[in-house]
């Protein structure tokens, strides 16, 4: 049995209301949000005593949920699918008509009231869910989704287990899996720059140590030499850390960091003078954006001089009619620029919205759902994802039903993966285990702008090609490279 990490939940015993098929009721836009005062140690598990009933939904139409992470960079995820559902609603390109939006803020600082999000919108009636913002989020609430049959498709979890498709059977994405995005970068550094010599420094964090191992991992078998491998923490000394890495000679340093510990490690970078000709920072995780780096006060400005980051290639063809309408509404409401996960949230919404108007009209159901007590436990607990079979010190309880749903889950999925189409972020398919089949990765670099040395921006220089994982891509230049100090 493949165990969940331990976590330390306190649960309430509850009783599940029941819910809902479609009447003629007016629809409604739900929109919950969370805040730092919820209990995020507490989590929903079931029993085997059950109640099968059925009533009226208040959705009507087909419900789609989307758990989106408020901020700069993500913000606009809930502004995309709304524009992409009244697209689709008034269109002749895809046969469906009635699609409706359900949305929950969740900060990306709340990891397990994920569940409470997930488990309020399927109590709405949804289909399936759009989201969440981050990996920790997302292995929280496929849970969720494996309990409920409901699929789950996210335009911006990356984390390499969530491709495993036992595990997280209703899991998947419309964008790159982290350890294809992690290979493609490599392959330019290697192949484009010539670079065969790299140190690494990673934070503890959850997500960042597993995409620092995996960049390890990789890169040996690139045979890329890896120098050193150190981690840190901003609560430690920083400083230590990159003196030791300098001391090893390394001139290409890969930083893999949370977006709120970048201050933290400019700062770092300031007080050790490690910055400038002739290292280059790479951050291959995406975390440094064109919306950060407009935050940033001057002084960080010669850190990130020369400095390339990477993110997964927000579109196929900038000629793209949709690119252009979907680029104009967002300026219209307040986003200047495309944030990092737009594109791939406008091709979510398609996904489903293929998929629904293909599900055979025969396989769809008068909605039941089931009423299971939920058990009060102060103790360490552990959830078997493949049995649902949660252990306590003093407790054993199994969930032995699901909540049906009009859209067979596992039906609605299989349609989801058999999509195959041209999206704004590119030729969009699926592998069996969800993660999306085909991607491109997309080099920038920092540079400051001809007119105002204390102001810097972010230059696109290479883009692989749109490949799956048996192609090796090929790169092209978009524009050269220019270093800290000055040179190409």
């Amino acid at each position: 049995m493949n165990h969940l990490k331990s976590l330390h939940f306190s649960l309430i015993i509850l009783l599940l209301l029941v819910w809902a098929v479609p009447t003629n009721q007016s629809p409604s836009v739900s929109d919950a949000t969370y805040s730092n005062s919820t209990n995020s140690n507490s989590t929903k598990l079931q029993t085997n005593q059950t109640t099968t009933t059925t009533r009226t939904s208040k959705i009507e139409g087909i419900g789609l949920g989307v758990i989106y992470q408020p901020g700069n960079d993500t913000g606009s995820v809930k502004a995309v699918v709304e524009f992409a559902i009244d697209e689709i609603n008034n269109s002749t390109e895809v046969p469906l008509q009635n699609l409706r939006l359900y949305s929950s803020s969740l900060p990306a600082t709340l990891r397990y009231e994920a569940i409470d999000a997930a488990e309020k919108l399927q109590e709405e009636g949804v289909v399936g869910l759009l989201g969440p913002a981050n990996s920790q989020q997302a292995l929280v609430m496929s849970e969720v989704g494996t309990v409920y049959s409901l699929p789950i498709l996210s335009p911006s979890a990356a984390s390499e287990d969530l491709g495993d498709n036992s595990t997280y059977p209703f899991f998947s994405r419309t964008i790159l899996a982290s350890d294809r995005r992690i290979f493609l970068t490599l392959q330019i550094l290697q192949e484009y720059y010539k670079w065969n010599d790299v140190a690494v420094i990673v934070s503890t964090g959850t997500d960042t140590s597993a995409l620092g191992e995996q960049l390890f991992t990789v890169a040996v078998k690139k045979g890329i030499n890896v120098v050193s491998f150190l981690y840190f923490s901003l609560g430690e000394d920083l400083a230590a850390v990159l003196r030791l890495t300098q001391e090893t000679g390394a001139r290409v340093i890969m930083v893999v960091i949370s977006n709120d510990e970048f201050n933290g490690f400019a700062d770092a970078l300031l007080q050790t003078n490690f910055y400038g000709n002739p290292y280059t920072f790479v951050f291959p995780n995406g975390v440094v954006t064109p919306n950060l780096v407009s935050r940033l006060s001057a002084n960080y400005t010669k850190v990130l001089k020369g400095s390339l980051y990477t993110a997964p290639s927000l579109y196929f063809d900038a000629e793209d009619p949709r690119l252009k309408r979907l680029s104009a509404h967002l300026m219209k409401i307040g986003y200047p620029r495309l944030n990092p996960f737009d594109t791939f949230a406008y091709d979510a919404v398609y996904t489903y919205a293929y998929a629904l108007s293909q599900y055979p009209a025969s396989n769809i159901t008068k909605p039941t759902k089931t009423t299971r007590n939920l058990i009060e436990a102060n103790s360490e607990t552990e959830l078997c994802p493949d049995t649902y079979t949660t252990h306590t010190s003093s407790l054993r309880t199994r969930a032995s039903t699901t909540v049906t749903n009009a859209y067979d889950g596992k039906i609605l999925r299989s349609l989801m993966l058999a999509q195959n189409f041209k999206g704004i972020s590119g030729p969009l398919s699926f592998q069996p285990n969800g993660n999306r089949d085909v991607g491109s990765i997309t080099i920038f670099n920092f540079v400051t702008e001809t007119d105002d040395e204390e102001r810097i921006s972010a230059r696109e220089v290479i883009r692989t090609s749109f490949v799956g994982e048996a192609e090796e891509p090929n790169l092209e230049e978009l524009a050269p490279t220019t270093f800290s100090d000055g040179t190409n």
